[in-house]
C-alpha cells in the first residue's frame, strides 16, 4: 500500500487547495452560503464499498477523466434535490424526490462545473494534464462501475440549514495507485548542463615584418632635419618641369545654362498659366427630378429571378421572461401576461428581422395584419 499512500499523500494536498475554491462554486451555483470542509481518502475493495453505499439512495454522476478512464461523482440523492430545488429557484425546504429528466438535467451541469474545478486544480497539482467529459447522470446503479478497488474522495458540506451531507469522487483504485507508481507525477527530470564554450584561440600574430623593413633609421638631431627639408627644396626648384607634378586642382562643378530661347518659351507658358488661375470659376446649379415609385423589380434591377422565393413572416404581440419553476408549474389555464399593452401595434418580422408595424385586422375570419408603419433602412441597420 506504500503506492496508495504516496497517492493519498498527493490528493490529500490537492484536496485542501480545492476547499476553497470548491465552496465559493458551491456559493455561486445555490446563491446560498455554502461550505466544504471534511476530507477523507480511502481505498477499498469493490465489495466494501458497495456494503457501506447499500439500502441509501444515491445520484451517481458517470464521467470520463484521462488517465484515470472512468470515474463517479457520488451525491446522496435528497441533497441532490436541495441543490436543484434551489437552482430552479426554490427555497430547498421541501424538494421533490421524483427526478424528472429535466432535474437530472440540471443536476448533470452543476456536476459538470464541479468537475471541470476538480480537474483543473488537478492538472495544476500533478504537473499533467486531465481533460473530464460526463457521459450519464443515473439514480442508485452502481452496476456500471466495473472497479475491483474503490479510491473515494469524500468531502462534507454544508449549505446553511438546509444541507449537511457530503459528495465523493470515486475513481479506480488499480488506476490510481499504478498512476503514482510509474511516477506520472514526478517532477521531469532537469536537462543536462551543456558544457561551457570552448574559449577561442587567440588569433595569430601576424608574421614579423622583414628585416630590412623593420630597420628604423637612426634618429637625426633637429639641424641635420633642417638641411635635408632645404636640399630638398633646393632639388625641386632646379629640376625640370616636365619632373614637376604638383596635383592640379579639381574643376569646379558648372551649372548647366539653359538656352535663351527655352527661357523665353517657359515665361510665357508660366504667363497663361498665371491668366488661367486668376480667372474666377462658375458654378451652375443642377435641376433634380422628384423619385417616382417603382416596382420591385425596377427597384433592385437584377434580382427578378429572386422575387419567387419564400419569406418567413411573422407577427409578433409580444415577449416576457419567466422564472423556470414558473414554467414547470404551467398547465392549462395559465395566463401569461406579455409586455405589449393592447393599444400598442403589433411587429412584423420577415425571417427574424423587423420591417414593420401594424394592428390586428381580422380577413375573412382569419387574423391578419394591417401595417401601420414601415422600418426605415436606417433603423433596421442601426437594430441589426
Amino acid at each position: 500500500m506504500a503506492d496508495w499512500q504516496e497517492a493519498k499523500d498527493s490528493l490529500e494536498g490537492l484536496g485542501k487547495k480545492w476547499l476553497v475554491n470548491i465552496t465559493d462554486l458551491f456559493s455561486t451555483l445555490l446563491d446560498k452560503k455554502s461550505e466544504v470542509a471534511g476530507i477523507e481518502f480511502s481505498m477499498q475493495t469493490a465489495e466494501e464499498f458497495g456494503a457501506k453505499v447499500a439500502g441509501s439512495p444515491w445520484i451517481l454522476v458517470n464521467f470520463t477523466m484521462e488517465p484515470f478512464s472512468e470515474c463517479f461523482l457520488l451525491f446522496q440523492k435528497r441533497d441532490a434535490a436541495v441543490m436543484v430545488d434551489l437552482i430552479i429557484g426554490g427555497d430547498g425546504r421541501v424538494p421533490s424526490l421524483d427526478f424528472s429528466e429535466l432535474h437530472l438535467s440540471i443536476l448533470e451541469e452543476s456536476a459538470s462545473q464541479i468537475i471541470k474545478s476538480f480537474t483543473t486544480a488537478l492538472s495544476a497539482e500533478m504537473g499533467s494534464t486531465f481533460v473530464s467529459e460526463i457521459k450519464q447522470t443515473v439514480e442508485s446503479d452502481f452496476s456500471q462501475m466495473s472497479f475491483t478497488r474503490v479510491a473515494q474522495m469524500r468531502f462534507t458540506f454544508t449549505v446553511e440549514d438546509l444541507i449537511e451531507g457530503e459528495f465523493s469522487f470515486l475513481l479506480d483504485g488499480d488506476v490510481v495507485e499504478n498512476y503514482f507508481k510509474t511516477g506520472a507525477a514526478e517532477e521531469p527530470a532537469p536537462e543536462p548542463e551543456k558544457p561551457a564554450p570552448k574559449a577561442e584561440a587567440p588569433a595569430p600574430a601576424r608574421a614579423a615584418a622583414p628585416a630590412a623593413r623593420a630597420k628604423k633609421p637612426p634618429p637625426r638631431s633637429v639641424e641635420e632635419q633642417l638641411e635635408a627639408e632645404e636640399a630638398a627644396e633646393e632639388e625641386y626648384e632646379e629640376a625640370p618641369v616636365r619632373r614637376r607634378r604638383r596635383p592640379r586642382p579639381a574643376p569646379r562643378p558648372v551649372a548647366p545654362r539653359r538656352p535663351k530661347i527655352i527661357e523665353e518659351e517657359y515665361d510665357e507658358e508660366y504667363a497663361e498659366e498665371e491668366e488661367y488661375d486668376e480667372e474666377e470659376p462658375t458654378y451652375q446649379r443642377l435641376a433634380l427630378q422628384p423619385v417616382s415609385r417603382r416596382s420591385p423589380s425596377s427597384r433592385f434591377p437584377g434580382l427578378d429571378f429572386l422575387m419567387d422565393i419564400n419569406v418567413k413572416v411573422t407577427a409578433v404581440l409580444g415577449k416576457t421572461e419567466i422564472f423556470l419553476r414558473d414554467l414547470l408549474e404551467m398547465g392549462v389555464g395559465s395566463v401569461i401576461q406579455l409586455d405589449k399593452f393592447e393599444s400598442e401595434p403589433v411587429e412584423l418580422m420577415v425571417n427574424n428581422k423587423l420591417v414593420a408595424r401594424g394592428e390586428i385586422v381580422v380577413v375573412d375570419e382569419k387574423f391578419g395584419v394591417k401595417i401601420t408603419e414601415t422600418i426605415s433602412d436606417l433603423e433596421r441597420v442601426l437594430r441589426g
